[in-house]
Parts: C-alpha cells; sequence; structure tokens
C-alpha cells in the first residue's frame, strides 16, 4: 500500500517530538515500511530545512509550518493556511491518506483520487466539528470516550466509520526488566501546563515524608511548545518547599530511556477534560513505573485501580489528600507496589508497535477493498 501520514502545522516531525500523536505516526511510518509499504510523510519544516528526503526508504516533505499559538481563531486559520500548502504537495497515487488536521478531512475529499481513503486520527476530544468529515473514510479515536462523544454530535451513518484503535508504545521496550532494582524516584513528565495537574501534585507532596525519595517534574513549559510559559513556571517552583522535587527542562531521548527505566512511580494527575490518552503513561508502565493518575475516562481503558496502577479522584474537594496517601501507599507497601509494577508492565503486550501496526494495517486494506 501506498501510505501518506499528515502531521499537523504546530510541531515538527523528529525523534525529539514532545506530542504523542507525532510520536506515535512517527512509530506506524517506520513499522509499516519495515513491513514493505511505501511511506510518505508531509510535516513542518525543522529549523527551516524543506528539503524532501528519503531516510530509510521513507519519504519526509516538510513544509511551511506555525508557532503554536493559544489563539483557537488563530489555529484554525494557520491549520486552513497549513492544509492549502499540504494538499499542493501530495503524491499522484495515494491509497491511504492518515491525517489529524483540522481542515484536511473537508478539504481533502475534493482533490484526491476517488479511490485514495481519507484516515482521519481523531486523537483529541471533539469540538463539534466532527459532522463535517462525512466524505472520510474512517475516524479512529484512541479510546472509548472520544468514541462516545463523536456519537453524540454525528449522524448514525457516520458514527458506523468510528474504530477504536489505541495507540502503540512509541518503541519496543525490553522484554525483562528488574522491577525489584529500580530507584526510589517519583516522576511526571508532560507538558508544564495548568491543565495538567501538577500544582496538585506539588500540595500532595507536602504531606509526605520523601526520605531517600526524589520527585522530577519534567517538560515544556514555554507556550510554543504547549506549555503555559515562564509565569507559571516560576510560580510552580515557589510552591516547592522540598529539596528532593525538582522541575526541569526536556530531555533527550537517551536520557528519557534511562529514566523509564529508573523510574519506580509515574504520576499524572491531568485536570484536562480533553485528556484523551495520555501516552508518556503507557510509556513509563511499559518499564514497570506504577502510574497513578485522575480519574479521567480516557485511562480507564488501560489502567485498573489497585490492579497496575491506582486513579484518585481529581475532582474531589480533597484530592491532593488522596493523591498523598495513594503515594504514600506505594512509597511504603514495597509487596503492593512490586504487584502492581509487574501488571503494569504487561502493556507490553496489549500495546505493543507490531500488534496495532498489524491492526492498522487491516483496516486500511479493508477500507481499499
Amino acid at each position: 500500500m501506498k501510505i501518506l501520514i499528515l502531521i499537523g502545522p504546530f510541531a515538527s516531525l523528529s525523534s525529539e517530538s514532545y506530542g504523542g500523536v507525532e510520536k506515535f505516526w512517527l512509530t506506524m511510518g517506520k513499522k509499516f515500511n519495515e513491513l514493505g509499504h511505501k511511506i510518505t510523510f508531509i510535516s513542518k519544516k525543522i529549523n527551516g530545512d524543506s528539503k524532501d528526503k528519503i531516510i530509510d526508504k521513507i519519504l519526509f516533505k516538510r513544509i511551511n509550518g506555525f508557532l503554536s499559538t493559544e489563539s483557537k481563531f488563530s489555529r484554525f486559520v494557520l491549520d486552513f493556511l497549513y492544509t492549502i500548502k499540504a494538499a499542493l504537495v501530495l503524491p499522484n497515487e495515494i491509497d491511504i491518506i492518515v491525517t489529524n488536521t483540522f481542515w484536511s478531512p473537508i478539504i481533502l475529499p475534493f482533490i484526491v483520487n476517488k479511490k485514495t481513503k481519507i484516515y482521519v486520527d481523531v486523537a483529541r476530544m471533539p469540538k463539534g466539528q466532527i459532522f463535517l468529515y462525512k466524505y472520510v473514510a474512517r475516524l479512529r479515536v484512541n479510546t472509548n470516550i472520544v468514541k462516545k462523544n463523536i456519537i453524540k454530535e454525528v449522524s448514525s451513518k457516520l458514527a458506523k466509520k468510528i474504530k477504536v484503535i489505541p495507540p502503540s508504545l512509541p518503541f519496543i521496550s525490553p522484554r525483562n526488566i528488574n522491577l525489584k532494582n529500580k530507584k526510589p524516584l517519583i516522576v511526571y513528565l508532560g507538558r508544564i501546563h495548568e491543565e495538567k495537574g501538577i500544582e496538585l501534585f506539588i500540595n500532595s507532596l507536602k504531606k509526605i515524608n520523601l526520605k531517600k525519595w526524589k520527585v522530577k517534574i519534567i517538560g515544556p513549559w514555554k507556550i510554543n511548545d504547549g506549555g503555559s510559559g515562564l509565569s507559571y513556571l516560576n510560580y510552580l517552583t515557589n510552591q516547592i518547599t522540598n529539596k528532593s522535587i525538582t522541575i526541569e527542562n526536556p530531555i533527550s531521548v537517551k536520557k528519557i530511556f534511562e529514566l523509564y527505566k529508573q523510574t519506580t512511580i509515574f504520576v499524572y494527575p491531568s485536570l484536562a477534560k480533553n485528556e484523551t490518552f495520555g501516552l508518556s503513561v503507557a510509556e513509563f508502565m511499559s518499564y514497570g513505573a506504577v502510574p497513578i493518575v485522575s480519574n479521567l475516562d480516557c485511562f480507564k481503558d488501560y489502567i485498573t485501580h489497585n490492579y497496575n496502577g491506582m486513579i484518585f479522584n481529581h475532582e474531589k474537594h480533597n484530592s491532593n489528600l488522596l493523591l498523598s496517601n495513594y503515594l504514600e501507599k506505594l512509597i511504603k507497601n514495597n509487596k503492593f507496589r512490586l504487584k502492581l509494577s509487574k501488571k503494569a508492565f504487561n502493556i507490553n503486550k496489549t500495546h505493543s508497535v507490531n500488534k496495532i501496526a498489524q491492526t492498522l494495517l487491516s483496516d486500511f486494506k479493508n477500507l481499499i477493498k
């Protein structure tokens, strides 16, 4: 098959990408290529480099993208301009176009050959726009809660095009990990943004005697990278009273893998109602870290409380106390923590690169037929 993957206008596609969507489709594209399919990526330029490049038989086409902005109207307009640019460089023959931009499912069906199938990756909560996508072949969603929300706003005919396929891990993790030999380390890795519940996390830590345990809060804080900016970073830093807790800038891919190996507990206390999966949670689970997450429906597709992780109700007035209690339980109860760690490690089977890639390819083939 000839598969084109169109990445959005605000994130460059590279191994250093922060976004889960970009990491997922880069991983899938490489796997599709390994299995003998012809793959093309269209994405935002990296450092102004607009030259087409073939890397390991995959064609990477770079076009002018944009810096991220918090203005919804600006994002709406910039996405439209980017989609037009992408449409102008489409290859002549394509079987499947995978896309997650706002406008491409509306524009591309009127440009491409009728045999070409538009495969929409709905990796975020719908915002009333999905009914416009009536000419696409598939609405692929990553969790059941996204499916439920789409069904509320589309016709039954369009609802039949929805298929839940979770993202894979963006790598193949080791088969065997010494779960008993991890460091006393608690980590949050993600955007330093108000909606991620980081302040709640820091407040919960004030109630715990960390002793030998270290806490690292890691991620991009600049608005252009999806964070809430310098003032919010400074605010969080001022909330920290324990030297065992640090806020750090994004780290390299090599260092992230070392972090996976070391981390015992991974905390992702997101407050975002538009959260759709939380790929970083799955990534740390694949190395045996026990996840503690907020009570968002998206996490319930792959985390069961007290089985392979812990879920706290972030909407209660004492949510920081609930999180504190769960952290303390995992810190003090080694036997319980190891039990959850072993179950968390099983995500390597349920969300493996090979399994999800084969599921997607099978869906592509059915649509082409």
